[in-house]
């Protein structure tokens, strides 16, 4: 089969824009919505499901469901004050992609303190996968 003159310049132009937008996306920067986490963690069970992720600066927490399953993914954030009283507040996200996230606007976690963190699993029937850790607020 012969390929005439214009169609073969048609097929370069197209293989050269392409491999160019190609390499162009590869080395792009990531998109604006893209967040820096400083620490996150997964619901400790075999295909994990939950995610909470912590931003120190601004104190931003973040829960998300990971799966689309009938399970929930939710978390605890527990610090004490400069007064040694016990604070926390609870995260919930239920639905594939979904998450919720608190922020400074909601409340003003401790500077440079250990602060526990928790991430949960739970299905309809009360069954949980859950992992624990402790991060300091260095922000």
């Amino acid at each position: 089969m012969q390929i005439s003159r214009p169609a073969k310049r048609m097929l370069s132009v197209l293989i050269t824009g392409g491999a160019v937008f190609g390499a162009t996306a590869l080395v792009s920067s990531p998109p604006a919505s893209a967040q820096y986490w400083d620490q996150s963690m997964k619901s400790d069970d075999g295909d994990p499901g939950a995610v909470i992720r912590f931003k120190e600066h601004g104190d931003v927490v973040q829960v998300c469901d990971i799966e689309k399953d009938d399970w929930a993914a939710y978390g605890t954030v527990v610090w004490f004050n400069s007064s040694g009283e016990r604070k926390h507040y609870n995260l919930r996200a239920g639905g594939f992609g979904s998450c919720y996230q608190k922020d400074a606007d909601n409340y003003n976690l401790p500077e440079h303190k250990s602060i526990s963190f928790r991430i949960c699993l739970q299905n309809k029937q009360g069954l949980d996968y859950c992992d624990y850790a402790k991060w300091t607020n260095n922000g």
